[in-house]
């Protein structure tokens, strides 16, 4: 019935939207994930006890030592500019 073909284009049209953004999210989630890596051997490299513990699409999150924050964050900052 009716019902049933408003269901199925309701989904086809997420499916189709899900598939358009595929490419794009999984390049940046690559990026993403390969920061994460790199931060974490530039964190073990200087013998810092600051961890990365978690990301979500473009941010991650970090247990950062209360001694280590100034360090930390100028690493950040370096890396916008």
């Amino acid at each position: 019935g009716s019902y049933d073909n408003s269901r199925y284009s309701k989904v086809a049209s997420n499916l189709t939207r899900i598939t358009y953004n595929y490419k794009a999210q999984n390049y940046e989630a690559a990026i993403t994930k390969r920061a994460m890596y790199e931060m974490e051997m530039w964190l073990e490299k200087r013998g810092m006890k600051t961890r990365v513990w978690n990301e979500i699409h473009d941010s991650q999150d970090y247990y950062v030592y209360k001694e280590e924050l100034h360090d930390h964050f100028q690493l950040i900052v370096k890396s916008l500019i």
